[in-house]
């Protein structure tokens, strides 16, 4: 019986595909709250610029907002570094630039996961091209045992999940494409 109740919450995929859950909604949802109530007490006299890395942290970008009771701007950039794998190509390419008037705004950037640090790094240094008066980084994952030593300093002010070295996907993260729509996070199995 409980077998039959899981199989009706989850996709068929999810058997096939993942090794297990690493993060439930409802785990992501109560960690969002608890940062949005951080985000608003920090911001409360700022000019607040959340600016979303797409197209990972769409989601937790989204559910983030929706729980800051704020006036702020939203703006969404884009980078890639993963392409079609698993692995990191190291390069990083910017698909969608920043938007102007970040002068004298605090900006938040928000990603999915900071793992090597090399595309964090890479986004503070061109938006500081800006001359905003602050920048701050909230990201729903953080794996700092992958961080490399150059980027070891990044600080990550809103995180909301360590978690291991192990490829995840859903709630926004992919593999390819895929499994942004699942609704927990779960991770990969080795893919063939």
């Amino acid at each position: 019986m409980r077998d039959q109740i899981i199989d009706l919450r989850q996709p068929r995929y999810a058997y096939s595909d993942f090794k297990g859950l690493l993060v439930t909604e409802g785990e992501i949802h109560l960690r969002i709250v608890k940062l949005a109530g951080e985000i608003c007490s920090d911001y409360k006299e700022k000019k607040l610029v959340m600016l979303c890395i797409l197209d990972g942290a769409c989601e937790f970008c989204a559910d983030l907002s929706r729980q800051i009771s704020l006036r702020f701007e939203r703006h969404f950039v884009k980078f890639a570094s993963y392409g079609n794998s698993a692995i990191s190509s190291g390069k990083i390419e910017k698909l969608l630039d920043f938007p102007q008037g970040l002068n004298n705004k605090d900006v938040l950037i928000v990603e999915d996961i900071i793992d090597s640090g090399r595309t964090l790094a890479n986004i503070l240094h061109e938006i500081r091209k800006y001359r905003p008066s602050s920048i701050r980084t909230a990201s729903l994952f953080s794996k700092p045992q992958k961080r490399l030593e150059e980027f070891s300093r990044i600080k990550i002010h809103y995180n909301g999940f360590f978690i291991p070295d192990e490829f995840i996907v859903g709630y926004g993260l992919d593999y390819a494409g895929k499994y942004r729509n699942f609704r927990h996070v779960a991770v990969l199995k080795k893919l063939r």
